[in-house]
């Protein structure tokens, strides 16, 4: 048995630029199609960052709302551990530009790269100091802009990779919680199957390498793909066996978002169903050093962690009972659990709404019935109109209310959320 180390997460969030770029729209940019990239990868879309931001505009983003979700004062973090391999420059690192701009005056911090592996890294670094006792609060933050490096012509690297971030909060853990164990491994000499080689000091950036196109992501695919089935699995036993445990006590497995079929392989391997294992490639692509802390946010909104504890704010979360997406409404979600959402219980989330792939267009008036921010206030009715043709780029948000308790909520999947909410336990 492993020793416990005194740290946890106290809080997660997580951040995705508005822009989405749908299989259909690479079809028109590179020799593929939507088909063969859902059946090889089960990516249908990803989030593309605008040529003004970085990956310190992301992180920057994710941890904000982490702060806010937790209820953090800045000045109260310590240290900022950042994942990156798309840092906005080679220095300052990326992580001092996000501490100065969140207000983080007292923390320090570093910038981390190690690709795909990179928050998982942070984590267990950021974990030491807390459970040291060296610091209370730490942060540690996956961001990548992935666009900044591909190759829009080279099917084989940019249909798989989308930009995002994501943020946690390791704050000192109690006996009998916290993070239990960590497993990492290094195998350099598949160097050569997967990595940028322009821009570091062996092939410092010039007209040659630029032409060379040197300065974007390089793959052979197949290679990575049979390395992380494998090691995925055999790693993940190794943790569980090492503490105790079989794939019978795991709750769930939030993987690395490369590729579904490494997902799926993975997780035979383990011999868990997929009620086990969080999947949101579809929507997001691997956004590398963001795929973990998105796929924990996932989790959590989706009540698969039930009630989680942020700090000293017990949270719920909610979701509808119907929803709009591709071809019309949806039947009633399955749900666990029940109860009325009352008023007060939610404040409000937010989303952006871009881009809407939709069959069909909707169009509705609806009244709110409570009060919200920043676009809404009790009685106040809006219109919404989404089309294939001129899909809308508003941002809308989704309310708390008392009594009939409506929510209306824009997401950049272009999916649309309509009716009464219910506790999700």
């Amino acid at each position: 048995m492993s020793h416990r180390i005194a740290a946890k997460i106290t809080g997660v969030a997580g951040y995705v630029p508005p822009k989405v770029l749908t299989n259909a729209e690479l079809e028109t940019m590179v020799a593929t199609s939507d088909e063969w990239i859902r059946t090889r990868t089960g990516i249908r879309e990803r989030h593309i960052a605008a040529s003004d931001v970085a990956s310190s505009h992301l992180a920057v983003e994710a941890a904000k709302a982490l702060l806010a979700k937790t209820k953090t004062d800045p000045a109260d973090i310590e240290m900022i551990v950042l994942a990156s391999v798309t840092p906005d420059m080679m220095f300052p690192a990326t992580a001092c530009l996000v501490q100065d701009r969140i207000g983080a005056k007292k923390a320090w911090g570093f910038d981390l790269s190690a690709a795909c592996s990179g928050f998982a890294y942070a984590l267990t670094v950021g974990a030491q100091f807390v459970g040291s006792g060296a610091h209370k609060k730490v942060m540690v933050i996956g961001s990548d802009k992935m666009s900044s490096i591909l190759d829009y012509t080279d099917r084989a690297t940019c249909i798989l990779f989308g930009d995002g971030a994501g943020a946690v909060l390791l704050e000192p853990a109690a006996d009998g919680e916290g993070i239990l164990d960590f497993e990492h491994d290094v195998d350099g000499s598949g160097g050569q199957y997967l990595y940028q080689p322009g821009g570091g000091s062996l092939n410092p950036a010039t007209a040659e390498t630029v032409a060379k196109k040197m300065h974007v992501v390089h793959q052979e695919g197949s290679q990575v793909f049979k390395y992380a089935a494998r090691r995925m699995a055999e790693m993940a036993t190794r943790l569980l066996e090492r503490n105790g445990f079989t794939k019978d006590d795991l709750a769930l497995l939030v993987p690395h978002q490369a590729n579904l079929r490494i997902i799926r392989a993975a997780q035979e391997r383990l011999g868990v169903d997929d009620t086990k294992v969080l999947v949101n490639i579809d929507r997001y692509a691997n956004t590398t050093a963001g795929t973990i802390p998105l796929g924990l946010c996932d989790a959590v909104a989706q009540g698969r962690f039930g009630r989680m504890t942020l700090g000293e704010t017990t949270c719920k979360w909610w979701r509808s009972q119907q929803y709009y997406d591709e071809g019309g409404w949806k039947g009633t979600q399955a749900l666990d659990g029940g109860g009325a959402l009352m008023n007060g219980d939610v404040d409000f989330v937010q989303f952006g709404f871009a881009n809407p792939q939709l069959n069909q267009s909707f169009t509705g008036t609806f009244t709110l019935n409570g009060s919200g921010t920043g676009g809404g206030t009790a009685g106040n009715s809006f219109t919404l109109n989404t089309t294939n043709s001129s899909p809308s780029t508003a941002n809308f948000r989704a309310y708390a209310i008392s009594n009939t308790s409506f929510v209306i909520v824009g997401l950049n999947t272009g999916r649309v959320v309509l009716g009464p909410l219910v506790q999700q336990q």
